[in-house]
Formats: structure tokens, sequence, C-alpha cells
């Protein structure tokens, strides 16, 4: 595999964002004392970026995040480090994929050896790198052995998520869009089968469609029947704040508004805010290879870092809904329904 390897060097404002919903007054994931039932519908207009909400619903990760933003087991329930290169994931037993074939380390495998032979299955960062070696131990045992350490490499992980083996013998995914099919089928093991619509890279289509998983590993989980994403308000925000503000069920959920709306929201019979800690980037990019350019000055670089005022873009300029990071850890990637 040869990586796309940029010219460019991230280093200015890194913010953590909070992730600000409008939800019904009444939403319709409650609790369900008793009953485990799915039930009713949510209309998702998601602002920041669909294909990877919706992957992260219909399809799973060797690991994920919680609501903290802190890693925990998914597709594997465990995971250790043998060495500073090598980590061995302990799979998670009794996982199904939507069209009925079972998880285990043989699928791990067929995913890896699809996966390594794109350039780039994700963004660069977030690609496993060339020269990774995988080991299948056992029927639920799986190790990778990197060509260097690797600090994001469960940030990775937790983007490789694992496809049916059926889903190959048909399809395929484009470069960047590993877990974007192009069209809906049983081929994840999320809470939600993906039933309607395209999140492939320049395919999006105008609605997608997610449905409950009644086999889904999790008991918990979903608590929604139902979650819709109305693509045709993408263009439109003010609109979809307006329907979200406005009416009672046109569209239950607007994810990442901007500060100034959650006044308004704020005012709404219909609608609230609820700010939850994601982890969205807000930076910039400087080109240290240009000739004799000016930035190859460290000095520059440095007098331009300490000259950020971020208690004043997090008090005035977002509206107290930032925060920084010391440095690039977990990228983020939109909503997650069922937490």
């Amino acid at each position: 595999m040869v990586r796309i390897k940029y010219p460019l060097l991230t280093l200015l404002a890194l913010f953590c964002c909070s992730l600000s919903v409008a939800l019904p007054s009444a939403p319709l994931a409650q609790e369900l004392k008793g009953d485990r039932t799915p039930r009713g519908t949510l209309r998702v207009v998601d602002l920041w970026n669909v294909p990877p909400s919706v992957m992260m619903n219909y399809a799973e990760g060797l690991v994920t995040l919680d609501k903290d933003n802190n890693f925990v087991p998914c597709l594997a329930e465990g995971w250790r480090w043998i060495d500073e290169r090598t980590i061995e994931f302990r799979l998670r037993r009794g996982v199904s994929f939507h069209n009925g074939e079972t998880f285990n380390a043989e699928v791990v495998r067929i995913n890896w050896e699809t996966y390594k032979m794109l350039k780039t299955p994700w963004f660069p960062f977030l690609t496993i790198p060339d020269g990774t070696v995988f080991e299948n131990v056992n029927e639920y045992t799986v190790r990778f052995t990197f060509p260097e350490p690797d600090g994001l490499a469960l940030v990775k992980f937790s983007y490789f998520v694992q496809m049916a083996p059926a889903f190959f013998g048909g399809h395929k995914f484009g470069e960047r869009n590993w877990g974007n099919p192009s069209e809906a089928g049983p081929w994840g093991t999320g809470p939600f089968k993906f039933i309607e619509g395209s999140i492939a890279s320049g395919k999006l289509s105008d609605r997608v469609v997610l449905e409950a998983y009644g086999r889904y590993w999790d008991a918990r989980y979903p608590k929604v029947k139902t979650v819709m994403f109305d693509n045709t308000l993408l263009k439109d925000r003010k609109e979809a704040m307006r329907l979200c503000r406005e009416t009672d069920g046109a569209v239950d959920i607007v994810s990442f508004i901007r500060p100034l709306d959650t006044l308004k929201v704020a005012q709404s019979p219909f609608a609230k805010v609820v700010k939850s800690r994601d982890f969205t980037q807000t930076h910039s990019a400087i080109n240290q290879r240009k000739k004799n350019g000016k930035w190859r000055d460290i000095r520059l670089r440095k007098a331009l870092n300490y000259a950020i005022n971020r208690e004043e873009l997090w008090k005035y300029g977002a509206k107290g809904t930032l925060t920084t990071w010391e440095a690039i850890s977990r990228p983020g990637h939109g909503v997650t329904i069922r937490t």
C-alpha cells in the first residue's frame, strides 16, 4: 500500500468542541422499563458529517468511545499491548452480522486482507500503516504488529469497522470510504440495520434509513425502532433549525448547531439544547516545506501559537462550547444514536 502524505503541518488552535444537539422536549429514545422493544422514529439532520454518523450505528470497530471519550470494548471485549508495537485483541463471542454470519477472528482476517489492498481506506492519519502484520492467534484472538509505535492505534481500530464476509463477494469500498457503502444492505453488526440510502463519498442520498436490529449483542440497545437521516436539509441550516424549534416531530435532532442557535432553541417549547463532550477539531495548517518560507522558522510558529487568546475564543467566539486539547488524540466521528 502507498499512503498519501500531506506536506502540511497542523499546529494552530486545536479545540475540543461540545456537541450541541436540539432534541424534542419528550425524546422518543427513552428508557423503557420492563419492555425493551424499540419504539418510535428519530428524524436526524446531521450538520457535521453524515457518513460516519451512519457508519458508527450500523457497523462497529474492535473498540469504540464512550460518552466521556474513553476507549471501551466493542467487537473486541478486551485488548493488551504485548510490547510497544504489538497489540492483541480478545474478540467478543456471540456476535452476528445482520445477514446472520458469525463474527470471529477469520472475519477480521477477511476484512484485513481487503482493507490493506486500498491505498487509503480512511483519511491518512486514520489508516492502519503499511507494514502492519496480522496474526490469527485462535478463533477469538487476533494480533497486530505495527512497523513502529503508533499512538493513534486505538483510534484506527475504532474506524476499522467489520463487514460481513458476504459483502466482499459483490461489493467494494472506494478510497477513503471504508465502511461507507453506496447502497444499503445487511452487512454490519451494529444496533441498527442499514436498510435504505447511500453514504459513499459523492453519492450521499437524500435520505438514509436505519432500523433496529433485534439480535444485537448488547441487550440494552437499540431503544429506537427507526432512525431517518434527512439530508435534504444539509444545505439549509436555517430551515432545519426552524423545524426543530417550531414543530413537534418534523425534525427530532439537529446535530452540531452553532453557539448562537442555542439561544433561539432555549426559547422553544418543542426543543432543548443538549451539550456533550465531543472531539471535533477546529484547526489551521501551515506549510513548512515551502522553500524560503517564513514558517520554517520555529520562532515564528511559537510566536503565533502564543498570540492566540484561547480563553477569548472559548468565551466569546464559541459561547463557552469549546475547550483545548494538548495534542491530537481522537478525531471526531459524528452522532452515535445508541448512546
